[in-house]
């Protein structure tokens, strides 16, 4: 009776992960028109920056700044404008260069990632006649899970890892399943069949392309955007300061001063939105681990925990920590007095 209420209160649970998927896809999208605009921005940036180097070229400004007590040398003023100037260009253009880079070659290893694993025959398929016991525990959990079994791939992959994983790609369920998951599996069938659960679960959950999501926002957006911004932003600041301390006409440092602000707004929307991606990543992974308690055993999931937490503790930009997970089942475990 208590595996019937964790059912239902799962499948409550995990009935609005559809939209909150569909919503962040959208994002993700953005990630494109972010680039462009970021882009425009720098080049904006540049521009300004090019016009403040031509005012101090301005022979009435020169006169304007030798009139002040503090600054001897209106060339000199203007030479390390100059310099600044360059350097902030190269620096930006390096980012946007390794951004750019790194983007097409992560967009198009994602987008390609299956095929070109099966391409290079690190996938082989798992034929009718092969790893008979797993297949039967797959379509026994389809068929528990209202999983429609014919659309399930079995793929066998060269990775000496323990633990499987699922895409969803052009109507197909993929299921992957490394050398190492499948000499455990003949060991101990039922750990296999609650991580088999759990894989399935994101099936379930219609939550597979979540880890690209936030895997791409986190090698995108954190270590590319942000750093960006974060950059310009600091440079901006530190130019303001300095031309400020040169008697700089104050049109001039209003326009810096809502550049930094400007920088400072989109630096803290990447970083809040980051951030949820990541909550939204790490929930679909305690349900999935709920699924798993739910369609096999609450002994089988925890042991399979604990034998991840010997392995590694996961990484937290796209996985909760094993510690929150075993936390989150033994918490489920007691609610519903199932132990």
């Amino acid at each position: 009776m208590a595996i019937i209420d964790i059912h239902i209160d799962y499948i409550s649970e995990i009935a609005e992960l559809p939209s909150q998927i569909a919503k962040y896809k959208r994002q993700l999208k953005y990630v494109v028109r972010f680039y462009i605009s970021l882009i425009i921005f720098v080049f904006l940036l540049i521009v300004v920056q090019g016009v403040l180097t031509e005012i101090v070229h301005n022979e009435n400004l020169k006169d304007y700044i030798y009139a002040d007590s503090n600054v001897k040398d209106a060339n000199e003023l203007m030479n390390q404008m100059e310099r600044l100037q360059n350097i902030m260009i190269s620096l930006t253009y390096v980012f946007l260069g390794g951004l750019g880079l790194y983007t097409t070659i992560l967009a198009h290893d994602n987008v390609n990632r299956l095929k070109t694993l099966i391409k290079n025959k690190f996938l082989i398929p798992i034929k009718d006649n092969e790893e008979i016991n797993v297949r039967e525990a797959v379509r026994n959990l389809c068929n528990k899970m209202l999983i429609e079994y014919k659309i399930v791939m079995l793929w066998r992959s060269k990775s000496l890892s323990k633990y499987p994983s699922v895409e969803e790609v052009d109507g197909n369920i993929n299921l992957i399943l490394p050398i190492g998951f499948l000499i455990d599996f003949k060991k101990d069938n039922n750990k296999g069949n609650a991580i088999l659960a759990h894989e399935l679960g994101h099936v379930l959950q219609h939550d597979t392309d979540l880890y690209l999501i936030a895997d791409t926002n986190y090698s995108i957006l954190r270590k590319y955007f942000v750093p960006l911004i974060f950059l310009n932003v600091l440079m901006q600041i530190i130019l303001f300061f300095y031309l400020a301390s040169k008697s700089v006409p104050i049109s001039a440092l209003i326009v810096i001063a809502l550049l930094i602000i400007i920088g400072i707004v989109v630096y803290v929307i990447l970083t809040d939105g980051f951030k949820r991606i990541r909550e939204l990543r790490h929930s679909s992974e305690m349900y999935a681990d709920t699924a798993a308690l739910i369609f096999t055993n609450y002994n089988d999931i925890l042991s399979c925990l604990h034998c991840l937490v010997e392995i590694h503790s996961a990484n937290n930009n796209t996985h909760p920590y094993v510690e929150d997970r075993i936390e989150n089942i033994e918490k489920i475990g007691k609610n519903y007095e199932i132990v």
